[in-house]
């Protein structure tokens, strides 16, 4: 009897020990996925960010685009003008 008690008790305490462990491993599962779920949130929020700061950037580009093109107007304008000042001036020197 003794033999079948001992016997009985070391497979009780293997198969408790093999919940423990499977709970162990149910719980880390757990873990992980919790961690994954996070880790999935934090990047769904920065890539909110990313989006907005290209937005922002095509609207800087457009506004840089439009600035340009002034600028050129301006440089034309000042070239038009030294031009017609150029013109004036050899004009006031024949006479």
């Amino acid at each position: 009897m003794a033999k079948t008690s001992v016997k009985n008790r070391f497979w009780e305490i293997v198969n408790g020990l093999s919940v423990a462990c499977v709970l162990a491993i149910a719980g880390f599962i757990v873990s992980v996925n919790s961690d994954i779920a996070v880790a999935q949130e934090k990047i769904k929020s920065q890539e909110a960010v990313l989006a907005s700061i290209v937005i922002s950037l095509k609207e800087m580009r457009k506004e840089a685009k439009k600035d340009r093109k002034e600028i050129i107007k301006g440089l034309h304008r000042n070239t038009t003008q030294n031009s017609v000042i150029e013109a004036r001036v050899i004009n006031l020197e024949k006479r």
